[in-house]
């Protein structure tokens, strides 16, 4: 399938994939590329997360999360990549103001934003009436400050 087998080509194949709506094929290529002792890279992570929350690998979507917070120069020089995870856990419907609370302190002011955002996005849709009030304790809870 690949003449060269890289985190390079490995990478643009999933994310190729993920790209055109093959998520399952995306999984499974990930699979390979650690079968072949090949570890993935931020943009593979990216890909990969889209596909768990396109279909709703919220399992898949953990493990990942774990191996990326293992490798924690990941999220601090990527804020897609926190973006991503984020859209991941929304997209599986998987909320909790106190699991993301650590995560959104870690990552940073800018992934905080952004979860907002989608939260009072998805309130208004009606697709998660729980995000709406997720938002507001988050708000309550970790207001947000300047860094020094």
């Amino acid at each position: 399938m690949l003449p060269i087998r890289n985190e390079v080509s490995w990478s643009a194949l999933i994310k190729g994939y993920t790209h055109n709506g093959k998520d399952h094929e995306a999984l499974s290529c990930l699979e390979q590329m650690r079968a072949e002792g090949i570890s993935p890279n931020a943009i593979t992570f990216i890909s990969i997360l889209k596909a768990c929350g396109n279909t709703g690998a919220i399992n898949e979507g953990i493990k990942i999360h774990d191996e990326i917070e293992t490798r924690r120069d990941l999220l601090e020089k990527n804020i897609v990549l926190g973006t991503v995870l984020v859209d991941m856990y929304v997209k599986c419907e998987i909320f909790s103001a106190n699991s993301f609370a650590g995560f959104f302190l870690e990552v940073g002011l800018c992934i905080l934003l952004i979860w907002r955002m989608e939260g009072s996005r998805s309130a208004q849709r009606a697709s998660c009436p729980r995000c709406g009030l997720l938002v507001y304790i988050n708000f309550r809870t970790y207001p947000i400050r300047a860094r020094s």
